[in-house]
């Protein structure tokens, strides 16, 4: 069996040197790399760099993808962005995401690499996924954390979470596209997912509306702002994301917090959410069928309407039909006796039909095949 690996890093902060460029150069020639990105994939041998040394050294996101099931995502961000003490919440018990140390920066790797039977041979491309996640890591870095309470509900729906243990933030609903390719990536439950999102987040965009961004550069101050202009204006990556980070905790100032709710709460909740949905899709496929079946009747409906304007001539039409002998030609014959047929009874001239029936089986008693077709009349 072929095997396909993809592997995609991004820099977002700044590129890549020349020195960088070489280094990465030595590691594939096969390789896609610009100052910004190393792309490459593999349907026969391995990476021969180190992943988490490519995200210290040069990179802010990376993505791994195998044809056997296992997933990777890692950002690093700088430190002074992040309480640290945080984390425990979300990573205690979550075997899907590590936190790591790397100098100024932290690196958060998310990785699956269980190889499922279900997923052995299942060839899903690896171009794409990242660019519908690439903005998660701006959107962590102002205050957003919902990505690590994904993975936590990922720990939660294989329970590795106690029953008691509450969720780490009050609510998740909406999910941006980002944290919904994200949960489709780690292949994440959809109805856990869906019932974690019941509840509101204070993450929800709120915060960049226009008044709550009047508001909060209002109460920067003239220096501060001047500052953050010159910051700006020197290339500085982070003044829009401490700006939004701002905004987000100016519109959770005064907020009351949504009760928190267990892990077993939120799994009963999620065994519901499934029953819903399971239900609302057998509604869905029988309104969908008997769509189909009022279509169907109304062609049926149309065919026998056009063979009852044709009269006597569409026995002529059973005539010309058979002038082939193919499959298709003896359904269409067929087809054309049994609304002949229906129209008969309809109209009470069945001797007649019954008849012209007689005349047919008897011109056409050579052919079998046929003649099985029309068995029922």
């Amino acid at each position: 069996m072929s095997e396909y690996q993809y592997y995609e890093f991004q820099a977002l902060d700044r590129p890549i040197d020349n020195e960088g460029m070489d280094m990465l150069r030595r590691v594939s020639s096969r390789a896609e790399i610009s100052p910004t990105s190393f792309v490459n994939e593999y349907n026969y041998g391995d990476f021969r760099g180190d992943e988490r040394q490519f995200m210290r050294r040069w990179f802010d996101m990376h993505l791994y993808i195998s044809n056997w099931g296992s997933r990777r995502l890692m950002m690093r961000v700088p430190k002074h962005f992040v309480d640290r003490s945080k984390f425990d919440t979300f990573i205690r018990g979550c075997e899907l995401v590590e936190v790591l140390d790397a100098g100024e920066n932290l690196i958060i790797d998310f990785c699956d690499p269980d190889e499922e039977e279900q997923y052995l041979g299942m060839w899903e491309e690896g171009s794409g996924w990242l660019s519908g996640m690439m903005t998660l890591r701006s959107e962590f870095l102002s205050g957003d954390w919902r990505i690590l309470y994904l993975a936590w509900l990922w720990a939660v729906n294989l329970g590795h979470i106690r029953d008691e243990v509450l969720e780490p933030l009050s609510g998740i609903g909406p999910l941006t596209g980002p944290l919904k390719t994200f949960a489709d990536f780690f292949r994440i439950d959809e109805d856990i997912v869906t019932a974690a999102a019941e509840s509101p987040s204070d993450s929800d965009g709120h915060a960049t509306s226009p008044e709550n961004i009047e508001a909060v550069i209002s109460r920067i101050s003239d220096s501060e702002k001047t500052k953050l202009l010159c910051r700006l204006a020197e290339g500085d990556p982070y003044v829009s994301i401490e700006v939004r980070k701002l905004m987000n905790e100016f519109s959770q100032i005064g907020n009351e917090s949504t009760r928190l709710r267990t892990a077993r709460e939120l799994r009963d909740r999620t065994i519901e959410v499934r029953e819903e949905r399971n239900i609302a899709e057998a509604k869905r496929a029988e309104a969908k069928r008997e769509e189909h079946k009022q279509e169907k009747e109304k062609l049926r409906l149309k065919r026998i309407a056009d063979v009852a304007a044709m009269g006597e001539a569409a026995w002529n039409k059973v005539d010309d039909h058979m002038k082939t002998k193919s499959g298709r030609s003896y359904d269409q014959a067929a087809q054309l006796l049994f609304d002949l047929n229906t129209i008969a009874v309809e109209n009470g001239t069945t001797e007649h039909f019954s008849r012209g029936l007689k005349d047919v089986r008897h011109r056409y008693a050579n052919r079998p095949k046929f003649l099985e077709r029309i068995e029922r009349l």
